[in-house]
């Protein structure tokens, strides 16, 4: 017996479906990753403000500077 597969078109539609009871159920929308980021990047930063001992600021810095850049520096 043949394998049937659905088309692109069948499977976004699919997709959208089940995206949509899964907001329907939970009243939000699920957030995209580089929001998920832009939150956490947020988070950090307002943290790194609030921080009052130079030596965990640094640090903290140092993070937020990997995550976005990708690469640690040794300044």
């Amino acid at each position: 017996m043949a394998r049937t597969t659905k088309s692109s078109a069948a499977k976004q539609t699919s997709r959208r479906r089940i995206s949509a009871t899964v907001t329907k159920s939970t009243g939000r929308r699920k957030k995209s990753s580089s929001r998920l980021r832009g939150d956490e990047l947020k988070r950090a930063v307002k943290k790194l403000q609030n921080e009052p001992d130079d030596k965990i600021a640094r640090q903290q810095w140092k993070r937020i500077e990997q995550s976005i850049f990708g690469v640690r520096y040794e300044n």
